[in-house]
């Protein structure tokens, strides 16, 4: 028995494992830490039986806050403004700079067998009235399906996760 498993055998009840990343560049081996160790986890609870949600958040809300990838000019236009909000500095169809950097790290997973249940875009669910805007926290409104505005079941919380 390994560390998951042994994990696996300590929780009761249905499960949400969640893990988020934001897409401020280009991504190094490391960051794939998170979705390997989380994978595993929702890997080791299906094994037991128990009812796991696997979500892969993508923090795109978050600020540029560094000079990855920018020109000299796009630095001075974009530092502090979110991710989502930044145009693409390549033209290859991404709709931003966070599309672009997100949807490359996340094809990755497909190669590597990680096949989270859900992926949600911080900038949806901020479009989407599901995250309360003054202070980053998932909104406490819920549907009668019992899921939040956002389509995640209440049990998950969309949080800042492997950076």
């Amino acid at each position: 028995m390994d560390w998951a498993d042994e994990l696996a055998a300590r929780v009761h009840g249905p499960q949400v494992v969640n893990d988020s990343k934001t897409p401020s560049g280009t991504v190094h081996v490391g960051s794939l830490r998170g979705p390997v160790l989380v994978d595993v986890i929702a890997r080791a609870l299906r094994a037991r039986g128990v009812e796991t949600r696997y979500l892969y958040g993508i923090d795109d809300m978050d600020p540029m806050d560094a000079q990855a990838l920018l020109t000299p000019d796009a630095v001075e236009r974009e530092m502090g403004r979110p991710l989502a909000h930044i145009p693409d500095q390549e033209a290859d169809g991404h709709a931003s700079y966070a599309r672009h950097h997100a949807e490359r790290f996340v094809a990755t997973f497909e190669r590597l067998g990680i096949r989270p249940d859900r992926y949600y875009w911080m900038s949806e669910l901020y479009a989407e009235g599901a995250v309360d805007p003054t202070s980053g926290s998932p909104s406490t409104g819920r549907s009668s399906s019992g899921t939040s505005t956002a389509g995640l079941p209440t049990s998950a919380t969309p949080t800042t996760g492997t950076r």
